[in-house]
């Protein structure tokens, strides 16, 4: 806006020309299959290079948030389990793609790991489970 030659900033406007500012990782600096995409290996490498990122929330059975693009393991993990199905202490059972011991991250432990060093685009994956039951009220709560 401006008044009187006095040009003012919106905070939306500040947000974005922060934003800006980056390059993002899209869903972490992967080289698959060694490094997969959203794994911690992946957000380290971005965080290293400076690179803001991008990731993707599914809300767990146990109402933690794990850091995965699809509601399925059957792409990253090899195996046909809903994420929202499980918690995340048994996803975590399953190595991402032909990685050395990568596993779904725990989205505390991601912002630890960045602590602010970097912009993050957060995308919630909203979901249910295999009985039907909408996880998407308690995953924007828990996110939020």
């Amino acid at each position: 806006m401006t008044n009187r030659n006095i040009t003012m900033k919106s905070p939306k406007a500040d947000v974005l020309a922060e934003l800006l500012k980056h390059r993002y990782a899209h869903r972490g600096l992967h080289k698959k299959p060694a490094i997969p995409e959203n794994s911690m290996a992946a957000f380290r490498l971005a965080v290293e290079h400076g690179f803001g990122m991008e990731m993707d929330l599914h809300l767990t059975k146990d109402g933690k948030l794990a850091v995965i693009h699809d509601a399925s393991l059957l792409r990253t993990a090899g195996v046909d389990l809903i994420i929202e199905d499980m918690t995340l202490e048994e996803a975590q059972k399953y190595v991402l793609e032909e990685s050395e011991g990568e596993v779904i991250p725990d989205f505390q432990d991601l912002l630890d790991l960045v602590a602010g060093q970097v912009p993050l685009i957060v995308e919630l994956k909203v979901g249910k489970t295999s009985e039907g039951v909408d996880t998407t009220d308690a995953l924007c709560r828990k996110a939020a």
